[in-house]
């Protein structure tokens, strides 16, 4: 068996031996290859010859003419697109200006929200202390209660106080006019005896008549003038 194997493997290679020394026109490979490239040349001539390529320079052509406008088109829009970017870019700069203000003005709200925070932590603080003040308030009612009380018998005393104070004050008033009228008819007397008695000096026989008359009017006028208001000098 391995020598028929052997026999066989000599016999492939004595033939591949005798293909080689052969021509290369002689050979059918060569006419296998060579076929295509006959069959493509007689093609292009024959297409040649039909005007293909007449079609084929004008479809390029055409494609030239197609890319140059769309040459022309993209030119036009990177001049417009370059416009625009002039326009974007200033519209960038106001925007980074105002990106600028918007940091500033974050800067200043995170400052008022600390601020507000501190308020708030002593707001906070404070209200703690009022209920807890509240609740001590409210434990202590008894005593609240009893302080109302308390502010109530006080009131109660005070309003009295005060009608007896408008009481005092109105007859004080009544009193006041009433010593009016009397001084008014005190200054009133006297001015009467002041003329009598003048007139009873100046006629002697009259004097020695009203002579004890005299003597009462000179002690009235005497004993009047501490209810005359301009004879009350406090020393």
């Amino acid at each position: 068996m391995p020598d028929l194997k052997i026999a066989l493997e000599c016999e492939k290679l004595r033939a591949e031996i005798e293909a080689i020394r052969r021509p290369l026109h002689s050979t059918p490979a060569f006419y296998a290859a060579l076929g295509p490239v006959v069959l493509a040349i007689v093609g292009v001539i024959i297409t040649w010859q039909s005007g293909w390529f007449d079609v084929q320079r004008t479809k390029i052509e055409n494609q030239n003419a197609l890319v140059e406008a769309r040459t022309e088109r993209l030119k036009a829009d990177q001049t417009r697109l370059e416009i625009e970017g002039v326009a974007q870019r200033a519209v960038l700069d106001k925007a980074v200006e105002n990106a600028g203000k918007l940091k500033a003005h974050e800067e200043e709200l995170i400052g008022r929200i600390a601020t507000l925070s501190r308020d708030r932590n002593e707001l906070q603080k404070t209200k703690e202390l009022l209920e807890s003040e509240i609740h001590r308030l409210a434990s202590s009612d008894t005593k609240a209660s009893l302080m109302v009380d308390e502010l109530k018998k006080i009131q109660a005393e005070r309003d009295l106080l005060i009608g007896q104070l408008q009481d005092k004050e109105t007859a004080l008033q009544t009193l006041t006019k009433k010593n009016e009228k009397q001084v008014a008819m005190i200054r009133r007397a006297n001015d009467i005896f002041e003329k009598a008695t003048t007139i009873i000096l100046r006629d002697k026989t009259t004097w020695e008549k009203f002579a004890d008359f005299n003597d009462r009017v000179m002690l009235y006028h005497y004993n009047s003038m501490e209810y005359l208001p301009e004879w009350n000098v406090t020393p």
